[in-house]
Formats: structure tokens, sequence, C-alpha cells
């Protein structure tokens, strides 16, 4: 399972973030706060963080569990280096990595709390998945965040609508296949967890302003790499390149405030036991 998925985020993908761990950490960081909020996390927690990547969610969560410990799991060899140096810089004793798929991992079922931020719509089976890192939940409970619907999510839809005419369109994706949108729709994610073993299921949303720089010039190739039109860059000659930037940069003059270009996001957290 998920071998697109994991060649992917060995390549193209995983370079790509690996490149920006910094920079994604801080834009999402009023993403990651909400999460964090929900998750309720107790200081003795044994957390297992799935889709860790460069690591952002697993230290934040070991900074509050620190009498517990936290696993960071991920395919993404090129985004697990990251974070390692990452621990071994700051010298973090309760953060560890393993490059796996968590969808298949023999976890020890000993965790008291799974967590994921956008990490869980990139499985083949997310039915199977799930039902995996339930076995590795020991009384435990699960919080997670995924996307709400694309047109929800202005940080998506405004860079997007100004590339139109531009660069080529975004190719037409599977809703039910591995994707950022994949969990989209509520009713979807309760049944897989619910056919999964997982109970007292909550959904709610969460809004966000996240903040891409101080003016449209900084801020728009941020947003080129970032979500939907990156791929749709992926082709493009030096001249469509440039004119995209310039497009996105026009459409976010608009959006600009003294504390810089902030565009919304839509999510929901997760919540299970």
């Amino acid at each position: 399972m998920n071998a697109t998925q994991i060649a992917y985020w060995n390549a193209e993908g995983g370079m790509r973030w690996s490149t920006r761990a910094a920079l994604t950490e801080r834009v999402f960081a009023p993403l990651t706060g909400g999460l964090l909020a929900r998750a309720g996390v107790q200081p003795d927690d044994r957390i297992v963080d799935i889709g860790c990547g460069c690591g952002g969610t697993s230290f934040a969560l070991a900074r509050t569990a620190q009498a517990g410990s936290v696993l960071g799991v991920d395919v993404s060899r090129p985004m697990l280096a990251v974070a390692r140096t990452r621990a071994q810089r700051e010298g973090v004793r309760n953060v560890f990595f393993v490059e796996a798929d968590a969808s298949a991992y023999g976890f020890d079922p000993t965790f008291t709390l799974a967590t994921s931020q956008f990490g869980v719509m990139f499985f083949d089976d997310p039915g199977a998945a799930f039902a995996n890192i339930r076995r590795a939940l020991h009384r435990g409970r699960l919080t997670f965040m995924c996307w709400r619907p694309l047109r929800e999510n202005a940080w998506q839809t405004v860079p997007s609508a100004a590339v139109d005419g531009i660069l080529p369109p975004a190719k037409p994706a599977d809703p039910l296949g591995p994707g950022p949108f994949a969990l989209s729709d509520p009713e979807r994610v309760r049944t897989l967890l619910t056919g999964a073993g997982f109970h007292n299921i909550e959904i709610a949303p969460h809004d966000a302003e996240l903040t891409f720089g101080d003016d449209p010039r900084e801020a728009a190739p941020v947003l080129a790499g970032f979500g939907a039109v990156t791929r749709r860059l992926g082709d493009a000659t030096r001249v469509q390149h440039a004119a995209a930037i310039e497009a996105i940069a026009a459409a976010l003059h608009q959006r600009g405030t003294s504390g810089g270009v902030r565009l919304g996001a839509a999510a929901w957290i997760v919540t299970a036991s």
C-alpha cells in the first residue's frame, strides 16, 4: 500500500518540504496551536505522531509531555533527516523518529495518544490505516487535524485562481483517493473511524489566519511553494513561473495588513477514543 505516496515523499515532495521546515512550522503555527489545545496532552503521555514530517508537531508535543515520550512516524526519509538533526542539535531526549508506513507498522500497543497534523489524508486504505493506529493505543485517544473542503481554504483558492490562464489547470483529483482533501467530508471520517473501532468521535471546525509574509512580494513565492499551485508550476517555463508569481502578488495586494499578508485556512480537528 501507499507506494505512490512513499515514492513522492522520498523524492520531490519530501525534498521540497524538508527545505522549508522552519517556514512551514511558522506559517502553520495557528493551526498547530489548535491541535495541541484539543489533544489535551498530559505530562506522562506516550504519544505517536503520525506523518510527523520534519518534526514540528512532535517537538511541540514533547514540550508538554516532558515525563512521557513522542514517537514521530513518517515515510519521508528527507523530512525525517531534518527532524533527527533538530532533536540532536536541541538535545531533545524524549522524541524519537522512525521511517515507517503507519498503516502497516507493527506498533507496540502502549501509546496513550495518537496525533497527526495533516498526515492521515494520504493513505491508500484509510480504514486499514486507522485500524492499525487504533491497535497502537492502550486505552488511549486519537486527535488529528485534516483540511476542510478546498473551497473553504483561501490560502489555496486565492493563489490558484490568480494563476488561471497562466499555468495549465490542475489535474482532477480522485475525491476519495490519497490527497490533502481526502478527509474533508466529516461523515466519511466518522464512518472510517467507527469501522476502525474508535468511539466518542467528535469533529469540530477550526479556522485560522495564516501569515505568509510581510508584503505581497514576500508572500507570493511562499504561497507558490504550498499546495495547489506547486504542482501546476512543475512544467512551467521560466517566463510562466515569473508571470505566476507576479499574478499571485497582485491578487494579494488587497489582503495585506500591518501584520502581514494573511489568508484563511479551514480544518477539522477530530478526536476519538
